[in-house]
């Protein structure tokens, strides 16, 4: 009995961690970027950036997206019109996913994307 569990609990993962593409890196990062808690006023926006991506890195229990995560971010620092947008994508409670999509000056989500994130 136990080794059927343990069989199904590693398909359901590898399954899971399957699905996991640079489209949901792309929007997990911008979505928690924006919604980080900044414990003090004076934060760098690049502390927050390392933050942000080991959280990412643990939500999917794996360090690939860690690059993605950077990647992004790193961008939307560097580009307050970027940045600007970002927020208000989130503000408008719009999907980040098309932010990702049209924003950046690499398209992280297409229109074949089947997986939507909503935080």
């Amino acid at each position: 009995m136990s080794i059927l569990l343990f069989l199904l609990l590693s398909f359901t993962l590898n399954v899971q961690c399957a699905k996991w593409n640079d489209c949901d890196t792309c929007v997990l990062s911008v979505s928690s970027f924006v919604d980080y808690p900044q414990m003090n006023k004076k934060m760098r926006k690049r502390d927050r950036l390392k933050q942000v991506c080991t959280f990412v890195s643990t939500h999917v229990g794996d360090s690939k997206p860690l690059k993605t995560c950077d990647t992004v971010l790193r961008e939307v620092i560097a580009n307050k019109a970027v940045f600007r947008k970002m927020q208000g994508y989130k503000a408008k409670g719009l999907n980040m996913k098309w932010f990702c999509a049209k924003e950046l000056s690499k398209s992280y989500c297409t229109s074949k994307d089947s997986t939507i994130i909503h935080l």
